[in-house]
Formats: structure tokens, sequence, C-alpha cells
């Protein structure tokens, strides 16, 4: 999330006296961070709405190995 969207000041021509010219004109961080927060709730509502209602199990995954019990 970070480099996208940031323009160094080299690319504006706007280089800061005493900073690296690589360094972000206008990082954004709070609309980054807002992103990433909407992002995170929504996979984490697609998880726990999975958890509650057992739409994928690990009945469904084919390669998981089922125990069947202690051996005799």
């Amino acid at each position: 999330i970070l480099p996208f969207g940031v323009r160094s000041q080299l690319e504006t021509g706007d280089v800061s006296p005493g900073s690296e010219a690589g360094a972000p004109a206008r990082p954004a961080l709070m609309q980054k961070v807002l992103w990433t927060t909407v992002v995170s709730a929504i996979v984490f509502g697609l998880f726990y709405a999975n958890y509650v209602n057992g739409w994928v199990t690990v009945d469904n995954v084919p390669f998981v190995p089922r125990f069947q019990g202690p051996m005799r």
C-alpha cells in the first residue's frame, strides 16, 4: 500500500534541502491508513461470515488429510 501513487521529490522537482531526493513529496499516509483499514475490515468480515455460516470448511479442501482416530 505505501508505494502506490507516491511521487518522489525528484519527480516533482521540489527537493527540500537536507532530504533524500527519492523521499516522497506528498505521502498521503492518512489516506493509506483509511484504505488499509477498509480493505482489512472487508477481509475480516468475509472470514468471520465464513466461520459463522460454515460456507467453506476443512472437509471441503481435498488435499487436507483426514484424521481417523487412534490406530490400534
